[in-house]
């Protein structure tokens, strides 16, 4: 049997903001749309066998960065770095298809 999935879902845009910085900011440092969700175009179809399905994944990019603060006063210092922090941008005609 072969199944076919052909619409167009919502991907989840994910962007880990913090030390005081919106997700705006962050999304703008990255050059990424700093909305929650990405329209997909998903056109998949494959030889699926009984009591399997045909599931779509967003492909995108992924990102992994540290925040610094900076204080500025009579005199500039690095008041600290966040831990890792992490994004991903889904790609709007980008998906992966498995059979499950």
């Amino acid at each position: 049997m072969t199944c076919m999935i052909n619409k167009t879902a919502s991907a989840t845009r994910t962007i880990d903001a913090g030390f005081g910085l919106s997700r705006g900011a962050v999304a703008g440092s990255l050059n990424i749309s700093q909305a929650k969700t990405q329209s997909v175009a998903v056109t998949c179809s494959s030889p699926v066998k009984k009591g399997h399905s045909l599931v779509a994944y967003p492909i995108g990019t992924r990102y992994k960065y540290k925040i610094e603060k900076h204080i500025t006063t009579p005199l500039d210092y690095k008041a600290g770095t966040s831990g890792w922090k992490r994004a991903f941008n889904p790609a709007p005609a980008k998906v992966s298809c498995k059979v499950k």
